[in-house]
């Protein structure tokens, strides 16, 4: 059964997502594009 390796993806990808937009945000205030 492939769902279970599916799940896992999905929810790193999701943690890397949330890390990036906070990174992002965080970087707002002293980098702007």
């Amino acid at each position: 059964m492939q769902i279970k390796e599916a799940e896992k993806l999905r929810v790193q990808k999701y943690a890397v997502y949330k890390k990036v937009n906070n990174t992002r945000k965080k970087g707002l205030s002293f980098t702007k594009n």
